[in-house]
């Protein structure tokens, strides 16, 4: 566990999230409106936006975790004790009911910006998954390009 770590990935997972969530605004405008429905750039941002809150508390739950836990709850290290071990089950569990909830608003929030019915939303929805993976995907290659690169 280093803190440093933990500092670069969370400010890499935010680069990330307004990478994807700008990509979101340009592709899924596209996509609502070739399946029948009308979304402006800026609403679909906006329902990226109100549907990410939930992870506010997931984020809160980090220094808990590692006041409770310890740095060995983000580890592959054993857990000292039951509590621990509790602790640690009861945050992955409150960390994908926040997720599971926050991809609800998701849905939700495109059935109503899209003007589209549940069925066609969970394909926008879909798509922004897809949306998720080609901005990630493209880091991932770009990553591999700097770290691969000759020295000069």
């Amino acid at each position: 566990f280093d803190r440093g770590v933990l500092a670069g990935a969370l400010l890499v997972g935010a680069l990330a999230s307004v990478g994807c969530q700008l990509a979101w605004g340009a592709l899924g405008s596209v996509l609502s409106s070739r399946l029948g429905g009308r979304a402006r750039p800026r609403d679909l941002r906006l329902v990226w936006g109100a549907a990410s809150f939930p992870q506010v508390f997931v984020l809160l739950l980090l220094p808990v975790d590692i006041t409770v836990a310890g740095p060995a709850a983000f580890t592959a290290a054993p857990l000292r004790d039951s509590i621990v071990t509790a602790w640690a089950a009861l945050s992955v569990a409150v960390g994908t009911a926040l997720g599971a909830w926050s991809a609800w608003l998701f849905l939700r929030g495109m059935e109503v910006a899209t003007n589209l019915r549940l069925r066609r939303a969970v394909v926008v929805t879909l798509g922004a998954a897809l949306c998720i993976s080609g901005v990630l995907g493209a880091s991932v290659w770009a990553g591999t390009l700097v770290v691969s690169s000759p020295p000069s």
